[in-house]
């Protein structure tokens, strides 16, 4: 069963009955400290970590930042710190998120049933239809235009590359690239696989600049999945969404993220996540496997358990592949299909989408 074959969320318990209480005791005792503001970054910290433990209810998901206490928190840790301070914030004392009994069930169908051609009609279609799939060329923005972006950090690096590499840097970015370069670590660093990414998304300029303004809290978190042969896609999602959660990845969504995994992992099984793949695998499960908000994105609620089903289903989906086994990245990419011209699986997408 896909739902058994997911780890089990972990629920943390409330405190007690005053835990609304504790928690705003933990954020009067981040603002003074014998008369004097809280400098200590891992004392505050902490503290942030027991309020959150204090806060949340235990039968729901919650998005962490609704919470007063840790809001309030939150806001006094980042004025005593810089940018660059993040990195001292210890990621790993945050709790998962809390998920709801019905979350950790909701997947509960077996995958053999999902990625049945002859149950399946959706299925059978996609099938069909991604024969017609054209692979995906260039599709993003030169990384030099992200380098440029970045300022100083950005021509500095520039002007210590290869006059080769400076050429390879204005094509635009495609998939096939951007795997090989961050593969090669020794070559290119962490942080410009990570503008690579951003480039290849074509992301807004301005979320470039704030996200590069918390590089040196960003590029470890990144490290640890480059370099982590055995760190599973739902650790290396868990490590980002947390990051995104303390205002880390600002501006930078699911959707970001899971292509940091895809590109950034040794092992290409943790999966790109857009709106159209998203509403794919929705309408192939029959049920809403990712949640999206009103325009059709994945919306920051997605949990890792979320993802690793979305992940299990995109294999199980390549492995019943007609005429052979199909990779789940290759999976993907039809999912995702084109869009000009209209591919036939996107046209189809629409006229069927889970609303």
């Amino acid at each position: 069963m896909l739902g058994d074959a997911i780890a089990k969320p972990v629920v943390t318990k409330i405190s007690g009955s005053n835990s609304a209480s504790n928690a705003s005791t933990a954020s009067n005792s981040t603002s003074q400290t014998s008369g004097k503001t809280e400098t200590d970054v891992e004392g505050v910290s902490k503290r942030i970590v027991k309020a959150y433990e204090d806060s949340i209810t235990k039968e729901c998901i919650k998005w962490h930042l609704d919470v007063p206490d840790f809001q309030a928190l939150w806001s006094n840790f980042k004025k005593i710190t810089k940018p660059s301070d993040l990195k001292n914030f210890n990621m790993d004392g945050l709790p998962p998120r809390v998920i709801s009994k019905h979350e950790s069930e909701v997947f509960s169908e077996s995958v053999n049933t999902i990625a049945n051609p002859e149950t399946n009609k959706h299925l059978r279609n996609f099938y069909e239809l991604s024969d017609s799939h054209i692979p995906q060329g260039d599709v993003g923005k030169p990384l030099w235009d992200y380098l440029a972006a970045v300022g100083e950090d950005g021509n500095d690096y520039w002007k210590n590359l290869a006059e080769a590499d400076k050429a390879w840097f204005k094509k635009p970015m495609s998939r096939k690239r951007l795997l090989s370069m961050c593969s090669s670590e020794k070559k290119f660093p962490t942080r410009i696989c990570f503008l690579g990414v951003l480039a290849f998304m074509v992301h807004r300029i301005d979320h470039v600049k704030a996200a590069w303004a918390l590089i040196e809290s960003i590029e470890p978190v990144l490290n640890k999945i480059r370099t982590t042969p055995d760190m599973s896609r739902q650790k290396a999602y868990d490590n980002l969404w947390r990051l995104r959660a303390v205002d880390g990845l600002p501006g930078l969504r699911p959707a970001t993220y899971c292509s940091l995994i895809y590109f950034l992992r040794p092992k290409q099984d943790g999966y790109m996540l857009s709106s159209h793949t998203a509403k794919s695998v929705n309408l192939l499960a029959s049920q809403e496997v990712i949640l999206l908000n009103k325009s059709g994105y994945p919306t920051d609620d997605n949990s890792s358990i979320r993802y690793e089903a979305y992940c299990q289903l995109i294999d199980a989906i390549g492995r019943s592949y007609p005429g052979g086994q199909m990779t789940g990245g290759d999976i993907e990419e039809r999912l995702q299909s084109e869009d000009e011209p209209l591919g036939e699986w996107r046209e189809y997408l629409q006229n069927h989408e889970v609303r």
